[in-house]
């Protein structure tokens, strides 16, 4: 079986997956892992975009530094 990336545009996508979806799994799998590397592209363009139009937040390290620690003790599992 050959594995193959395409660029689908959001507008088709929709339709791309419902067409394929009618194919029988041992014809055509659809690799979760490439919807969500497209996923993750799509925002980090849109973030990119935000960057460009100056709409983004910035902070510093520390910052993020102490965001992240908030975050990890927020979700971290309690003894």
């Amino acid at each position: 079986m050959t594995t193959l990336r395409i660029q689908i545009d959001d507008k088709v996508l929709e339709k791309v997956l419902w067409l394929l979806g009618h194919f029988h799994k041992d014809e055509v799998e659809i690799l979760e892992d490439d919807l969500e590397f497209l996923q993750n592209k799509k925002e980090i363009h849109e973030e990119l975009e935000r960057m460009n139009k100056g709409e983004a937040t910035y902070i510093n390290p520390e910052e993020m530094t102490t965001q992240v620690n908030e975050l990890l003790a927020k979700y971290a599992p309690k003894d």
